[in-house]
This record gives structure tokens, sequence and C-alpha cells, in this order.
């Protein structure tokens, strides 16, 4: 099926049937986790057809533009780009989803919306947005992990351990539901694991907490938002365990010319 829609894209003699064909393999190789360099090329591509669009379908206009930014948003949650910038993305792409009244669409780039700004130590923000995340899921199969992930952060922040926990528990069972799927998707369990961590490391259970993390930091390589948190949390073990020099030497082998924010 998306064969014959990948050819009407490129040869269909109605642009409202490129449009659709466009965004639909859009949303298919989101979906799949492509690669998010090659999903925002897709994206332009599919925004320069929607261009195209008679001035007078605003509705249409409206909607693609939604599919649009919130591909790009998460897409753009698999590269190294700045938070300020995924920030800004994701924002924008909640604000078009708000528009449409897509639910699915803001449900998702609200709750990594959340989880950005709960790193970014902005608790209240990040709790109110995951909690617009929560009250839109009707079912269990609807509710996001990036949600549940950044109310665990922001109860760990708050020295609610317990609560903390329990929402650790309910981020790693709905990321096992939705497996790994896009980019967005992939940074959560890197991020689960600096939560345990951390756990670990305030019962003094270095070890338990420096396994947690092994995976991630010798793993394929991860965007430079999820980067800095794995390994500012195997810093702070590190100086947990009297090792400063250690861990101040793996802050310099870091690479990038950005200060860390």
């Amino acid at each position: 099926d998306l064969a014959v829609v990948a050819t009407a894209r490129g040869e269909g003699d109605r642009t409202t049937l490129r449009v659709s064909a466009a965004l639909t393999c859009l949303v298919a190789d989101a979906a799949a986790g492509a690669d998010p360099s090659a999903l925002l090329a897709e994206a332009d591509a599919a925004a320069s057809l929607v261009a195209a669009l008679p001035d007078e379908e605003r509705r249409e206009h409206r909607e693609c533009a939604a599919v649009l930014s919130a591909v790009r948003a998460l897409a753009a949650l698999g590269t190294d780009a700045p938070n300020r910038q995924l920030l800004a993305g994701l924002r924008a792409a909640a604000a078009a989803a708000q528009t449409t009244a897509s639910r699915g669409l803001r449900s998702s780039t609200v709750a990594h919306l959340a989880l950005l700004e709960a790193l970014e130590g902005h608790l209240t923000r990040a709790t109110h947005l995951a909690q617009e995340v929560e009250a839109l899921a009707t079912d269990e199969a609807d509710r996001e992990p990036a949600a549940a992930a950044a109310l665990a952060w922001v109860h760990l922040r708050r020295y609610a351990l317990t609560e903390a926990r329990e929402w650790l528990v309910r981020a790693r069972a709905r990321t096992r539901d939705r497996g790994g799927g896009t980019s967005a998707a992939s940074t959560t369990p890197p991020l689960l694991a600096v939560l345990q961590s951390q756990l670990f490391r305030l019962r003094h259970e270095y070890d338990a907490a420096e396994h947690c993390l092994d995976q991630h930091l010798h793993g394929p390589r991860l965007p430079r938002w999820v980067s800095e948190q794995v390994v500012t949390e195997v810093v702070r073990l590190a100086v947990a365990r009297g090792h400063v020099d250690e861990g101040l030497a793996m802050l310099q082998d870091t690479d990038g010319d950005e200060s860390w924010s």
C-alpha cells in the first residue's frame, strides 16, 4: 500500500492527491523510526507540495501544517540541535495541533515538551504540560511514555522519591508497550536509565547505578540533549564515589563546541 502511495506522491495528477500521499509517506516513515535528517528533508519536500494547495483551502493548510510541524519537532529530538531550538519546535508543533483540535498530535508533542521542560528545570511548567497529556488519554494505550518520564523527573527533583519511582515504572511500561518506533521515542529509554541511576545513587548503590548507564554510555551515539544527561549522571556518580578527577576528565572529553545547557 505504501509503495502505491509513494508512486502517487510523485506521479499523481492532482495536487491534493500528491499532498495526501506525501503526508502519508512522511508519517509512516516517522512511525518506522527513519533517520531524523531524512525525515526533515522529506518534510521539506512535503511542505513544498502543501504550499501549492489553493489559498482558499485554509483548513487543509492548517491541518497539513500541524502534521509537518509535529514530524519536524519530533524528528529534531533525534539530532544534536540545541535545547532552545528543540523547545521552540515542540511549542510551535503543540500550538499547531491545538488549532486543528488534533488530540494525537498535541499529546505526542506536549509530552516531549514536558520532558524537555523538566530537564531544563522548569518543574511547574513541566508538571502542567504532563498532566494535560495524561488528561487527553482515553485509555492506557494512548498514554505517552514521555509524559510519565517528565513527571518522574519532576518528582525526583522535588525529592518525592516514592512518586518518582511510581512514575518511572509507568514510563517503562509505556515504553515497552509502544516499542522503539520514532526517533523521539528512542530517546526515552536512556533518560529512564538516568532516572534509575539517580535513585540508586541516592541510596549509595553505586554499582547498580553504573550498570544502568553502561549500555547508553557505550552504545549507539545519542542525540546531544540526551547524551548530556547520561554523561552528567556518570560524572555525578564518579564524584559520589570520590573519583573527582575521573569525573572532571570525562567532562573534558565530551565533544561539541557549544556549552552544555
